[in-house]
């Protein structure tokens, strides 16, 4: 079978790409640490790009950024949760980091994290679906921060990769099905 590869009129389209181009910033060297790189919120990028190098994880980024924009509200995605994620996100709640902090976990794997489960149970809403994306959104009145990553809720030695967005357009994207799945989800 032969194909024409000859070339052929350009053809005209009747839709447009909207194509918004981001600053972004990457953090990836072994030497790269949270209270280094991450100082500011207020930042020449729109993302930054990181790997973890086992250095830190999702837990640690809520409350790194929480710190940092101070009084907010959390809803966070995850496959799991340690006990030591849950500790730490337990003592920040008790120091007032947090408006309101919402989880979902994965339904499946409740089994794996009940003693992490029960840290926090009776003290924020949890929704448990078979979910494995591992997302978190802060917010206040002045800060949307969106986080992306390949980690869970669970301190290890591997190297995660993931994405913190800075913009009110992808933080709408995830506070919709998020707040949904808490909210009105049964």
């Amino acid at each position: 079978m032969l194909f024409d590869i000859s070339p052929k009129e350009k053809q005209s389209t009747d839709f447009n790409f909207d194509v918004q181009r981001h600053s972004a910033g990457f953090i990836s060297s072994q030497n790269d640490y949270l209270s280094k790189y991450l100082k500011e919120i207020e930042t020449d990028h729109d993302v930054i790009h990181f790997t973890s190098n086992g250095r830190f994880a999702l837990h640690d980024l809520i409350i790194f950024y929480a710190k940092k924009i101070g009084l907010c509200n959390v809803i966070v995605s995850s496959f799991n949760i340690s006990v030591e994620a849950s500790n730490k996100i337990l003592k920040a709640w008790n120091q007032g980091a947090f408006s309101s902090f919402a989880m979902i976990l994965n339904s499946q794997k409740k089994h794996n994290f009940i003693k992490s489960v029960r840290i926090l149970e009776n003290k924020i809403p949890m929704k448990f679906i078979p979910v494995h994306a591992k997302v978190a959104i802060l917010w206040n009145d002045a800060h949307y921060i969106t986080i992306v990553s390949s980690g869970n809720l669970s301190s290890n030695g591997n190297t995660e990769r993931g994405f913190i967005f800075f913009d009110k357009h992808t933080f709408d994207f995830d506070y919709q099905w998020m707040h949904k799945i808490i909210y009105t989800t049964k």
